[in-house]
């Protein structure tokens, strides 16, 4: 049994994205459904009705690796239901798992090209990382108004704008409200994936959750 704290309950194409850090071995863990693919239910990521939130710790019964999933090692199927929630940690308690390492999951742009992760040991391949950018700011996507992207640097100064799938906050930034530009931010790489079937296929890099260290109503 996985003990894992949330860090990410994401939408994406074909459902939803729950990741966490196992809290007793330290690692990355994004469960995934037995039937096959990555996308979970709705249903599969609550519990007694509600979502699971960032910060709740809950235990999940996971199996090994999904072999239909390549590039993201973390993967894990999930091997019953339900869920349970354990607990719940502060915001400040994920600065130890903050990852400052340059580039942010294998390239300076939004998306990494299959070759370029095929160059590499499997063992390197990252999908997952939890980063505290000096500053974060937001903007409408410049694709689609309804959706948001968060710009940030990393450690060697790379810009980046990544579009965030964050349900939550991108539904605050919908209605107006301000997020905290501190923040940490769970980074996710997709595996190969074509939004144009005329474009080649990418691995794209996504805010997964914003969490907020100091919300700027209480600053």
């Amino acid at each position: 049994m996985a003990r894992l704290v949330c860090l990410a309950n994401s939408i994406r194409h074909d459902g939803r994205c729950v990741a966490g850090i196992d809290l007793d071995t330290g690692e990355w863990v994004r469960p995934v459904p037995a039937k096959g693919g990555c996308g979970l239910s709705y249903s599969d990521v609550c519990i007694n009705g509600q979502p699971v939130a960032l910060l709740d710790v809950i235990e999940i019964d996971l199996t090994t690796r999904n072999p239909g999933t390549k590039y993201q090692c973390e993967n894990r199927v999930m091997k019953a239901k339900p869920w349970k929630q354990v607990g719940r940690l502060k915001p400040s308690a994920l600065l130890k798992f903050c990852d400052d390492t340059s580039p942010i999951l294998h390239s300076t742009t939004d998306r990494v090209e299959p070759t370029d992760l095929d160059a590499l040991s499997p063992n390197d391949w990252v999908s997952l990382r939890l980063i505290r950018p000096p500053k974060v700011e937001f903007a409408r996507d410049y694709y689609k108004r309804s959706r948001w992207r968060a710009s940030f640097r990393d450690a060697k100064k790379h810009d980046y704008q990544l579009k965030v799938t964050d349900p939550v906050v991108s539904g605050r930034l919908n209605h107006d409200e301000e997020v905290g530009s501190d923040c940490i931010l769970t980074v996710s790489m997709t595996e190969p994936w074509a939004p144009d079937s005329a474009k080649p296929a990418m691995c794209w890099k996504l805010i997964a959750a914003v969490i907020e260290l100091q919300n700027p109503k209480e600053a």
